[in-house]
């Protein structure tokens, strides 16, 4: 453990510890001390169908890996309706993430791009910009082919991503430059070093992010002509899309502890890349996802207030 930012993170480890034993008793629980946790809530009348819900417990499982410890709890008073139609009222103490499904029908916004779903937090914590309460849509026109070609988990575990901050809170981290032209980049110092560890010969900005793709693709997924088949790209691959580990260190810039080792190799051999390049020319339709930008910042105490991008 000799590099900076492995000795930063073990410094910051200590002094979270240091600070949850000078907390009040009767404040919320922020504190990032135990596991990270994520309720998933689906808000429609029908029941999920068995093959969404082992999805979402694959996806839910994954990223609880991934994040290494809780950011803590916070009472959530929210009227219905606020984050979305579908959004009830919430009324409780939310630890870490809470996540409502909603599956519906997502119209189609650019030509020969299949959108499988949209995600994004709606109320993130303030100070921090990490999420707590997150809202992910499901096309219910494409929900079936996702999960006929065997791709349905590595779909929820993407939009999971959103839900945690990748891509929807980059704005109000100032994360992303160059953002008006062909070549953003994210600035973060964790991805920017996992992003040459694994891509040492590339010379340009770092990390790349995507410029096209049409509004809640572009600047809030990295780039698919430079990471092809990466998970948290704006489209899902047929084959393997793997979670990298600059992926996981792009949410340590966002503030989470992470877990390195939670990584899945990327770049894949020769064979897997050239599939995923192949996916992208055989006419079909891309399968991608947006975005869902975050409506409200919220206090440790519960105070709202709304978020103007």
């Amino acid at each position: 453990m000799s590099d900076p930012l492995s000795r930063a993170r073990v410094i910051r480890l200590a002094l979270i510890a240091l600070l949850a034993g000078c907390g009040n008793a009767g404040a919320p629980d922020n504190t990032g001390t135990g596991s990270f946790s994520i309720t998933v809530r689906f808000v429609d009348s029908t029941p999920p169908s068995a093959s969404l819900q082992t999805a979402f417990t694959h996806a839910t499982t994954k990223w609880q890996t991934v994040i290494a410890d809780s950011v803590g709890s916070i009472p959530i008073n929210l009227a219905a309706g606020s984050c979305d139609s579908v959004q009830p009222a919430i009324h409780e103490t939310v630890k870490d993430l809470l996540v409502l499904v909603h599956i519906r029908e997502i119209q189609d916004t650019v030509p020969g791009q299949a959108i499988l779903g949209e995600s994004g937090p709606c109320l993130v914590r303030n100070p921090g910009n990490i999420p707590i309460l997150g809202l992910m849509s499901l096309n219910g026109s494409t929900l079936a082919q996702v999960d006929s070609s065997g791709l349905l988990d590595q779909l929820i575990e993407h939009e999971m991503g959103h839900l945690l901050g990748f891509g929807t809170v980059w704005d109000l981290d100032n994360l992303v430059h160059d953002t008006t032209g062909s070549n953003p980049w994210f600035s973060g110092p964790n991805a920017q070093a996992a992003f040459h560890r694994a891509l040492p010969s590339y010379a340009d900005k770092v990390v790349p992010v995507e410029a096209e793709g049409g509004t809640g693709t572009t600047l809030s997924h990295w780039r698919e002509s430079v990471m092809t088949n990466e998970l948290m790209t704006g489209v899902l691959n047929q084959g393997v899309n793997p979670l990298s580990a600059i992926t996981i260190e792009s949410m340590a810039d966002l503030g989470y502890m992470v877990n390195e080792q939670a990584a899945e190799p990327w770049p894949t051999p020769a064979a897997g890349m050239a599939g995923a390049r192949a996916s992208l020319t055989t006419g079909a339709p891309a399968l991608t996802t947006t975005v869902l930008r975050p409506r409200f910042w919220v206090t440790g105490s519960g105070q709202l207030s709304p978020i103007t991008h």
